[in-house]
């Protein structure tokens, strides 16, 4: 007696789509450029020094958003971990540095770190009524910090160090 598979072809397609839709979008990530990969991204190194009314920041971290209309829409993100004696060095997808132009600065440093809440949980919406920050919490928003750093390749020294107030 021999047993006939009542799975169509039909059935089978969701899931050969997805792998393919999977490897289609692995692939991509790799990008399609003509260029080298180290010539992709053409970054300055930024490092500095950031403190709060002189004294060293010691936790947090910084992202530089780009404002020239060039690079906002195709510029990865540009981001430094800060270290206990408020020194950063800056990344762009990967790279020492950051691309050359004019940036927002960001600055993310809570006393203490947010509890875990789902998104639109009452523990989510306490989380951010009730940070406290090491720093103005206008500097860790996009749309109120006033901090502004033209990265450049010969930079003056000290020129990406920051002091904000508490």
């Amino acid at each position: 007696m021999q047993f006939q598979s009542f799975v169509s072809v039909d059935a089978q397609r969701p899931a050969r789509a997805g792998a393919i839709s999977f490897v289609c979008l692995l692939l991509s990530s790799f990008g399609c450029s003509s260029e080298p990969a180290d010539q992709q991204l053409e970054v300055v190194p930024v490092a500095g020094k950031i403190s709060v009314e002189g004294s060293p920041l010691t936790t947090g971290n910084l992202e530089y958003l780009a404002i020239d209309p060039g690079q906002t829409k195709s510029q990865p993100r540009s981001v430094g971990a800060i270290q206990p004696d408020g020194s950063y060095q800056m990344q762009t997808a990967g790279f020492d540095g950051v691309p050359p132009g004019k940036y927002k600065v960001v600055i993310y440093a809570p006393a203490e770190p947010p509890t875990i809440a789902l998104p639109g949980s009452p523990q989510a919406a306490k989380n951010l009524t009730e940070i406290k920050w090491l720093v103005n919490k206008k500097y860790g928003n996009a749309n109120t910090t006033d901090l502004l750093i033209d990265v450049v390749e010969s930079p003056s020294p000290n020129a990406y160090d920051v002091n904000v107030k508490k």
